[in-house]
């Protein structure tokens, strides 16, 4: 089984990345998408922060994590968009 790239999405990435790590073979975390501009460009636990939420648009192959459930709703892309991680 190869780890499918995934994107955290919103508040409470940190979080959900402890848990995404958990999954090493299923999961590898190549970006964090918040809306916190003092957070663009930086690190959040060895995974870059690219910018806000906004750019998923710019990156229609990627898996979503919603880390903050609001943001589903908030961006209304197809729910086939975003996975979960148990």
């Amino acid at each position: 089984m190869t780890a499918r790239p995934l994107l955290l999405v919103g508040a409470g990435a940190r979080e959900a990345l402890a848990m995404v790590r958990t999954h090493p073979y299923e999961w590898v975390p190549v970006g964090a998408l918040l809306d916190d501009p003092a957070m663009h460009g930086r690190d959040l636990d060895g995974v870059p922060v690219l910018g806000g939420t906004d750019l998923v648009y710019q990156l229609p192959d990627a898996a979503l994590l919603a880390c903050d459930p609001s943001v589903v709703d908030r961006l209304g892309l197809p729910l086939n968009r975003w996975v979960r991680v148990r």
